[in-house]
């Protein structure tokens, strides 16, 4: 059991992303209401909650399109599967992928855009999408007994500049925390530049000109995606694990996938995110649960907690980012995970979006602001 003193509690923020793939390719049932609901049962199990970000720009688009093919039927699951989340006693919370903004069909496969930045979008588009996204999302939420602000925000493939527009937008709305910046991430085709984060896993209030400057308290608050890293002897086992789980997989066809259109059309406008270097941490990320090994799980969230424990901040918080799109062959390894956090840790309090505003707002946790 790793123990610490009360004043070294660490809260954890499990969020996960409601999503197909961005490209536009899976199916609703297969990457959402069914991994979801098994999701579910090892978070009752284990006594953890999550918040759950729904990519509403999705729903929006099904919706809209709901004549063809199955997207009635898929928007459908979507509310079903946003009425499970809120029935288990979890949150939901806005999630957007800009690039369903206009996207549309060709050969009767899914097109979305190469807008994957919604702080690129137009002022007016931004308004429309979540504002739109907003209220649908509120309709979905008011039809079960649950009470459910919607006070955060997960951007979709990190992009959040400029943050000017999304800042106003987001104070008139009350949305509050919002997450997607990962200190050190560029991707110049996206127009994503996240090196001169003043802070890289501390909440900050933010500046409304500059999501990566700390500025007043006032505005929105940055959950930043917390570090962590692979050492060259797990990067080499990793890269092991993956090729054989490529060559097994040749074997497993997944029905929602168009293995043709994404080996021929799709070109992934965030590859070369990751930069690795040669040094004892050759391989740098953040804290995410996908569809990694038990190990490597574990190795991971053990770093991402020394660094946050030793940390100069009183407010320490760790997030955890999920994508439930990617479970199907990981509930073996995300239950051994849970057990093991659960009993080996004993300083961890895992909280929600709303759980996490209200102990700002009750000054149990201060994010950093402006020296003045």
């Amino acid at each position: 059991m790793i123990k610490a003193m009360d004043k070294e509690k660490i809260f954890v923020l499990l969020e996960d992303d409601v999503e197909v793939l961005g490209n536009g390719q899976g199916h609703v049932f297969y990457r959402e209401y069914l991994p979801v609901s098994r999701y579910l049962t090892l978070l009752k199990k284990y006594g953890l909650v999550s918040t759950f970000y729904v990519d509403m720009a999705h729903y929006l688009f099904l919706k809209e399109n709901s004549h063809c093919k199955d997207f009635g039927l898929q928007a459908g699951y979507m509310e079903q599967t946003i009425l499970n989340i809120l029935k288990n006693g979890m949150e939901i919370q806005l999630h957007l992928h800009s690039q369903w903004v206009d996207a549309h069909l060709v050969d009767n496969e899914i097109q979305v855009t190469n807008m994957w930045n919604i702080g690129k979008l137009q002022q007016e588009e931004q308004v429309k999408l979540v504002t739109k996204a907003m209220e649908s999302l509120t309709m979905i939420i008011n039809k079960s007994d649950s009470i459910n602000p919607i006070t955060s925000f997960r951007t979709g493939s990190w992009g959040m500049q400029p943050y000017q527009t999304l800042y106003t937008i987001f104070e008139k709305l009350g949305i509050k925390t919002v997450m997607g910046p990962i200190k050190g991430l560029k991707i110049p085709r996206l127009g994503i530049d996240y090196t001169h984060m003043q802070s890289g896993h501390c909440p900050y209030y933010c500046k409304s000109s500059d999501i990566n400057a700390i500025g007043d308290d006032k505005g929105s608050i940055v959950l930043p995606m917390t570090p962590t890293y692979l050492s060259l002897t797990d990067l080499i086992r990793y890269s092991v694990q993956v090729k054989w789980k490529g060559f097994l997989k040749k074997y497993d066809h997944d029905l929602d996938l168009n293995k043709t259109v994404l080996s021929t059309v799709y070109k992934d406008p965030t590859a070369g995110k990751d930069v690795f270097n040669f040094s004892l941490r050759p391989f740098k990320t953040h804290l995410k649960m996908n569809a990694q090994p038990f190990w490597l799980l574990k190795k991971t969230f053990r770093r991402s907690y020394e660094m946050v424990l030793h940390s100069k901040h009183d407010f320490k918080l760790m997030v955890v980012e999920t994508h439930s799109k990617d479970f199907k062959n990981s509930f073996g390894s995300i239950e051994k995970f849970f057990d093991h956090i659960t009993t080996k840790y004993d300083n961890l309090q895992f909280v929600t979006a709303n759980e996490l505003l209200k102990l700002v707002n009750e000054k149990k946790v201060k994010p950093l602001v402006k020296d003045i």
